[in-house]
Formats: structure tokens, C-alpha cells, sequence
């Protein structure tokens, strides 16, 4: 699990600096669920993403992983198999959900303010050329 420390708002703002702004809205969604929450099923994010939960791995949950390596980050929320449900679970065991969601936020923000995406959708950790506005 990762922990807090003094480099945490940095690591957290570099990661979602390379996600594609699909993956960046998805994950915004996630983490706030968990900051709110403190888990989120896989019945809840699928209904929240208006997708399938089978389908949350390749629009979700790869890409993090692929890009929390590609800066060195433990993931920020622990997954398991609920018994009763035999669904996933996504925790905030660490109760860095809500760092990472502002960070989400904020890079969210940045883009909306320099006109267009960072990252374009093959981005699975490598920002893209920034694209000018029209």
C-alpha cells in the first residue's frame, strides 16, 4: 500500500499529469467514491462509469497501474474479492483517497484551462504533446 509522505501532492500530481482524459475522468470518479466512501464496489463503479464492471479494467484499471509504475507509485487504494459478492472491492486503507482525487481534480482543472488535453488516448503513462488550442 502506499503512505503518505512529504513527496505525496508531487507523486500524485505527476500521475495523473500522463493519464489520457478519459482514464482522468474515470479515475476522478473512483477516487472520490473512495474519499466519500471509503471503498467502492465493482457493481457501484461500473454503475457510476455507465459501464459494465467487466469493462473497468481496460478503461480503468490498467492504465493506473501502468502509469502508477511508470512514476514509481504504489496504488492508491488495495483491491480484493468481496466473499459475499464475489465481486472486486477498492479500498482507501491508507486514506490517501483524497489527495489523490484533489490532484485528479486540479489536473483536470489545468487542462480545462490551457485548452485541451496532456495526454492522448494511447497514453498508458506517457504524456503526449500538449495540443494547442483552436
Amino acid at each position: 500500500a502506499a503512505e503518505a509522505c512529504d513527496d505525496t501532492p508531487g507523486i500524485f500530481s505527476e500521475f495523473a499529469e500522463g493519464l489520457s482524459d478519459e482514464v482522468l475522468e474515470r479515475s476522478i470518479v473512483l477516487f472520490e467514491r473512495l474519499d466519500r466512501d471509503g471503498a467502492v464496489g465493482a457493481q457501484q463503479l461500473g454503475s457510476a462509469l455507465r459501464c459494465e464492471p467487466s469493462k473497468l479494467s481496460g478503461m480503468l484499471l490498467t492504465p493506473l497501474r501502468r502509469r502508477a509504475k511508470t512514476v514509481g507509485l504504489a496504488l492508491p487504494y488495495e483491491a480484493e474479492i468481496d466473499p459475499a459478492s464475489r465481486r472486486r472491492v477498492w479500498r482507501d486503507e491508507a486514506g490517501l483517497a483524497s489527495e489523490m482525487h484533489a490532484a485528479l481534480v486540479q489536473e483536470r482543472t489545468t487542462r480545462t484551462e490551457h485548452g485541451g488535453p496532456s495526454a492522448g488516448p494511447a497514453a498508458a503513462g506517457t504524456p503526449g504533446p500538449r495540443h494547442l488550442a483552436a
